[in-house]
């Protein structure tokens, strides 16, 4: 490697190579995605009987996974942009903290929805 080691003395062919390795992971994630949420379709699509309130927070489920991964893919690439370790812990944290307030935002969200599901699921059954 014959280029100059800028930050972190880390030379920036293995950044780009990083950089590549990310662009990867984030195309065949975005590929998977794809494939899930087509089969999920096809769940749905096999059993009449699933509730909307099912349908709503599996669609929530799947932004939010689609969400998660794409701040993933941004964090990877910003943590190979940065110029110190400051940086990268003030990163990884703010990172961490969005995260788990989606998450709980997430399951606030879903847990409601397979309430509402489960309770309008027995009113038509008793009726």
């Amino acid at each position: 490697m014959t280029s100059d080691a800028g930050m972190f003395g880390i030379p920036s062919e293995l950044r780009e190579l990083a950089e590549k390795g990310i662009e990867q992971a984030r195309s065949g994630y975005e590929e998977f995605y794809v494939l899930a949420h087509e089969a999920s379709g096809c769940f749905e699509e096999h059993n009449k009987n699933l509730h909307v309130g099912i349908k709503r927070a599996n669609k929530r489920v799947f932004s939010a996974m689609d969400e998660c991964a794409r701040d993933t893919f941004t964090l990877a690439s910003d943590l190979n942009k940065a110029e110190d370790i400051g940086q990268m812990v003030f990163l990884q944290t703010d990172y961490a903290r969005t995260q788990l307030m989606r998450f709980n935002e997430l399951a606030i969200e879903v847990i409601s929805e397979w309430k509402d599901a489960s309770t309008d699921s027995v009113k038509t059954d008793g009726a």
